[in-house]
């Protein structure tokens, strides 16, 4: 079993399962615990308890996060007090992508590794550097700026490059083709204040999956601005 087939089923908290909804037949909303890539646990009422247990049959849902939802259907696995874990019954493609493209990139995000400055022949200590698999390459300037550092995001994602940058406290993205080439092309892009929230959505998640403790911080507060623009746009 190769690295990826291990991360398969990791579970996601923080940001994203705080930004979900579990959206029952019923109109029942609930904030997952956690999510993966083979379902997700919440806390039921006891009379949702109960009346799941009791059946133990699939139920149809609608999963949200970070703005885009898909229906669904779930199956009651496990439970403990409370928690109830359900595995999500793949019946359909639309359900299949969605989630794909969450956990793909976030699984992404987990790979990222710090490059110092010495190794980028970067002078400027008030920049961070961090690449990873997908591939994707973060630069932060200025992160000890309040309220948020500069930030851009270049990332592949199905057979084209994205980019994702704040800059000057705008959030813009960008894409262009991909060449072929092993470096990202950043700088051939066509940047727009128009925002693509499916380029934002997958570089949130790139993000959320960074595990680098020194730079919990800045990543946070990125974060938190960039979904706070993500819901309003694809609420507009």
């Amino acid at each position: 079993m190769n690295s990826k087939e291990r991360r398969l089923h990791r579970r996601v908290s923080g940001i994203i399962a705080e930004n979900s909804r579990i959206v029952f037949a019923d109109g029942l909303q609930l904030v997952p615990i956690n999510i993966s890539y083979g379902g997700f646990a919440v806390s039921l009422p006891q009379e949702k308890h109960d009346e799941i247990w009791k059946n133990q049959e699939p139920l149809e849902i609608h999963f949200k996060t970070l703005a885009k939802g898909v229906a669904a259907h779930a199956k009651p696995v496990r439970r403990e007090g409370s928690i109830t874990a359900f595995a999500i019954e793949y019946n359909s493609i639309e359900a299949l992508m969605f989630l794909r493209g969450i956990f793909e990139h976030w699984q992404n995000g987990a790979t990222a590794r710090a490059i110092d400055n010495e190794r980028t022949n970067q002078e400027d200590n008030e920049k961070i550097f961090i690449n990873g698999e997908g591939p994707f390459d973060i630069v932060i300037t200025n992160f000890h700026k309040n309220p948020l550092p500069d930030v851009l995001v270049t990332f592949l994602s199905e057979g084209e490059y994205y980019q994702v940058d704040f800059l000057n406290s705008t959030l813009r993205t960008g894409k262009t083709k991909a060449s072929g080439a092993t470096k990202l092309p950043g700088a051939i892009m066509n940047m727009d204040a128009k925002l693509n929230t499916e380029a934002l959505r997958e570089a949130i998640c790139i993000l959320a999956g960074i595990e680098l403790a020194a730079y919990k911080e800045p990543i946070d507060s990125i974060l938190q601005n960039w979904v706070k623009q993500l819901v309003a746009t694809s609420q507009a």
